[in-house]
This record gives structure tokens, C-alpha cells and sequence, in this order.
């Protein structure tokens, strides 16, 4: 079983600042890094564990007077745990975020499947990306075509799908675009895949390849593969180009330029200068 816990604690850099601290800073200075230390060593736990209530075995542990004066200064409730509005603030709020991710993507792989199989073909039966789809209307297998899941109004059009960072991620992302055309949201190795590309050769670069080879064949197993494909041959005929580009310059510069012949008036006058020069 997964634990419920949160692995990563998020504690405020100004954790001391805060008026209960500086109180107990104050009033019981010999005490204070003790009662800091103890604090922080329930307020670890509860993340650990996501849960307010406190380990009896960790409490026990604690130096005495302490945890007396975390309760009277309010760091702690009366059951020596963290208030409930600190930790529905904290804890609760990334267990909140965590679930609706969860049921986000419980969403996207139910809802994609039966997208999948009723979305958009082009007149050889083939399943084609609905950006693709756009600008004819789509054939259904059975029934009414249903609408994409993603917008494909432009490039840039912000949408509601977050990576795993949070981030909203727009159609040049080309995870954006793997999961557009083929309804699935990549994972692991697919995920770091589909990552390199957009690094290595350009976001949009490899949005616009991907979305090419699917025009090809919708062959999900294949897809990355092709798209891979694409971008190194697109590379090479790119750094092609520009070494012809390269080439043709310099051989404009190393082509002479051509002898003006200057005529008779200007040798003469040419002549009366090197003279002068020469004290003649």
C-alpha cells in the first residue's frame, strides 16, 4: 500500500517570526530552542504522516516543560497537536491537491478510452488528432462524435491540463500534444521521452513532428519513434542548409575584386602626389 504521507514538509522560513515564537523567545529563553526543536519535530511527523494526531512514543521523548509551553504560547492545541487551521493550511491542503490530481487522472484515462474510440477518423478510417479535426467534421464509429477533451483553437491557447509540477501546460508543450492526439497522458518512460524531445529540438518543433507522424499512422506503440525520426532528419537537412549557407559565403569572400582601371587623368595626378611626397 502507498502511505498516505507526504514525503516533502513545506515549513515557512520565517517560521520564528511568527508572535507565538517571539513570545516564548522572550518569556522562557532558556527553554526556546528546545520548545523550536520539539515543535519541529511534531510538525515533521504530522507531515510524515498526514495526520494531526501525535505519536505518543515521540511525545514521551520530549524534554519536560516543553510541550506545556508550546500549549500555552497556542504552537499546540490542548491534545498537544497542531491546530487544526495550521494543518488543514499545510498538510491538508497538499493532501487536497494530491487527491484531486488522483481523480483527475482516473478521469483522463476513463474519459480517454471512450474518446479515443469514438473520435475523429480521415477517409481511410484512420484516428486523427482533433486539432487535426478541426476543420472537417469527424466520422464516429457509433453515434454523435463527442467533443476533444483539449481545446485546438491555437498554439498558444492556455488549457486546464497540469503537469505533475502544477504548471498549466499550453498545446506547444508536446506532452500536450501526445496526450491530444492519442488521448493518453504519458508516462514514465513515455513522460521522460516525450520531455527530451520538447528539450533537445524545441517545444514546438517537436508538437508540430509529432502531430505530422500521427497524420502518418495513429500507431501509439510507434509514435514517439517516428516523431524522433523527424526531428534528427529535420536537424540534419537544417545544419545541412546552413553549412551550404556557410560554404557560399566564403567563397563570395574570397572572390577578387575586380582592378578599376584608373585612366590616364588619375595616374597623373597620382604621380604629382608621389612627387610632392618625395620633395621633387
Amino acid at each position: 500500500m502507498i502511505p498516505r504521507g507526504i514525503p516533502v514538509a513545506q515549513i515557512e522560513s520565517n517560521l520564528e517570526g511568527d508572535p507565538k515564537f517571539v513570545r516564548l523567545r522572550v518569556e522562557t529563553p532558556h527553554l526556546y530552542y528546545a520548545a523550536l526543536g520539539c515543535y519541529l519535530s511534531i510538525a515533521l511527523r504530522a507531515w510524515a504522516t498526514a495526520s494531526r494526531s501525535p505519536d505518543p512514543d515521540l511525545l514521551r521523548l520530549m524534554p519536560d516543560g516543553v510541550l506545556d509551553r508550546l500549549v500555552s504560547v497556542g504552537l499546540l492545541d490542548e491534545t498537544r497537536s497542531i491546530p487544526e487551521p495550521v494543518f488543514d493550511r499545510w498538510p491538508g491542503s497538499v493532501l487536497e491537491s494530491r487527491d484531486s490530481r488522483t481523480a483527475q487522472l482516473a478521469s483522463i484515462a476513463s474519459e480517454g478510452g471512450k474518446a479515443r474510440a469514438r473520435g475523429p477518423r480521415d477517409a481511410a478510417g484512420r484516428l486523427v488528432s482533433p486539432a487535426a479535426a478541426s476543420s472537417r467534421p469527424a466520422v464516429p464509429l457509433d453515434g454523435p462524435a463527442v467533443s476533444p477533451l483539449l481545446s485546438s483553437a491555437g498554439d498558444t491557447q492556455e488549457i486546464p491540463l497540469r503537469g505533475n509540477d502544477g504548471e498549466e501546460l499550453t498545446l506547444d508543450d508536446p506532452v500536450v500534444t501526445y496526450f491530444d492526439l492519442t488521448t493518453r497522458y504519458p508516462k514514465g518512460n513515455a513522460l521522460a521521452w516525450v520531455k527530451r524531445l520538447g528539450e533537445v529540438y524545441g517545444f514546438g518543433h517537436a508538437s508540430s513532428s509529432m502531430r505530422s507522424a500521427w497524420l502518418d499512422s495513429d500507431d501509439i506503440g510507434t509514435l514517439l519513434s517516428r516523431t524522433e525520426d523527424r526531428l534528427v532528419a529535420s536537424e540534419r537537412s537544417a545544419e545541412l542548409r546552413e553549412k551550404a549557407e556557410e560554404q557560399e559565403r566564403l567563397r563570395r569572400k574570397r572572390v577578387p575584386k575586380a582592378i578599376v582601371d584608373p585612366g590616364p587623368e588619375k595616374v597623373g595626378e597620382l604621380m604629382g602626389d608621389i612627387r610632392k611626397a618625395l620633395g621633387r
